[in-house]
């Protein structure tokens, strides 16, 4: 009998706390499938988020079941299980499970139409990634650059803008490269990165190693 009763004074507890927990998962779960990703990054999340509670429901759907036999095995031992636990589980944890296998279901029937409508604003990134670089290319052409007589540091500076901006569209580029790969579809890289990333780089590298040249040459000559 001092076993059953220690048994009897276990049950709420445990189921309390399984109950709390599983609640707080599935309310997580349901938030973030409820939720409408505004942005190819926020998609890419999101839809990893589902693939991680595909997976994990089996487990949530065991211990669901785990939480309801142990509610009616205190309910065949006529023990208590509090009006505030009973509310949270009818009100919280049992709808919340079948919100849930809702949403996952909603989430994977509409998941081609979603990767359609978000690799069609990466095709529309990508384009203007295309005229930034464009501009980028139009604006290395600047005369200054190939004037020798040309101050230093200004076309440097302005050489490494131009670094920094294409730097900037190739990361972009391999980011929604990346995106499109996730979602199955072929990557469409822009042709000319690679060469119009080398070109900038070979002029900042070019002007940059006059400059430390003359400053040697300048040393040297004051040293002899």
């Amino acid at each position: 009998e001092e076993c059953t009763n220690k048994i009897h004074q276990l049950l709420p507890i445990l189921a309390s706390r399984k109950n709390k927990s599983l609640l707080d998962e599935l309310t997580h779960g349901c938030e973030v499938l409820d939720s409408k990703p505004d942005t190819v990054e926020a998609f890419v999340e999101f839809n990893a988020f589902h693939n991680q509670m595909e997976t994990r429901l089996e487990d949530l759907k065991v211990d669901y079941e785990v939480l309801k036999d142990l509610i009616v095995l205190m309910g065949d031992e006529k023990v208590d299980f509090s009006q505030e636990d009973d509310d949270l589980y009818q009100n919280g944890t049992k709808k919340k499970m079948e919100r849930l296998c809702q949403l996952i279901t909603f989430v994977e029937e509409n998941k081609e139409s979603d990767m359609r409508h978000f690799s069609e604003d990466i095709s529309e990134q990508l384009t203007k990634l295309t005229v930034e670089l464009q501009d980028i290319a139009e604006e290395s052409k600047d005369s200054m650059i190939e004037d020798e007589e040309a101050e230093q540091d200004r076309v440097i500076a302005f050489l490494e803008a131009l670094e920094e901006r294409i730097d900037r569209c190739a990361a972009r580029e391999k980011e929604l490269c990346c995106f499109q790969g996730q979602f199955g579809y072929d990557t469409t890289p822009i042709d000319e990165m690679d060469d119009q990333v080398w070109n900038i780089k070979s002029k900042v590298l070019l002007w940059t190693k006059l400059k430390e040249w003359e400053k040697i040459t300048t040393e040297w000559c004051k040293t002899d």
